[in-house]
């Protein structure tokens, strides 16, 4: 007991030091929860943002799709129609080969009256 007692001049000098460290170690932690929290406000902030932006795209994204949903009726539209103008372009020509050809002159169709054509 009587050594214990002998340290004790001793101990808060050592205490004092660690209590003075501690002190610089409470000053790091709080500087350094600072920057964290500026951290976690800033990437809240950039998340916000981002949040924004993926709704855009998403609403953009809808509207391609009903645009490729109208570009999609159009093409069978289109595949419709050209069926019919072939359809059509084939009866022209069966009734180009009937009828006359109308530019050619007098006598081509006087020759043609005669031949029964």
């Amino acid at each position: 007991m009587l050594r214990e007692l002998a340290t004790l001049p001793t101990a808060p000098a050592r205490l004092l030091d660690d209590i003075h460290e501690i002190k610089l170690l409470v000053r790091e932690l709080l500087s350094t929860e600072e920057d964290l929290t500026e951290t976690s406000r800033s990437m809240d902030s950039k998340m916000d943002k981002l949040d924004t932006a993926n709704d855009r795209l998403a609403k953009a994204l809808e509207e391609l799709q009903g645009f490729n949903e109208k570009l999609d009726r159009l093409d069978g539209r289109l595949v419709g129609l050209q069926a019919e103008l072939r359809a059509m372009r084939s009866d022209v020509h069966e009734i180009a080969e009937v009828v006359p050809d109308m530019n050619r002159g007098p006598i081509d169709r006087v020759k043609d009256a005669i031949a029964g054509e």
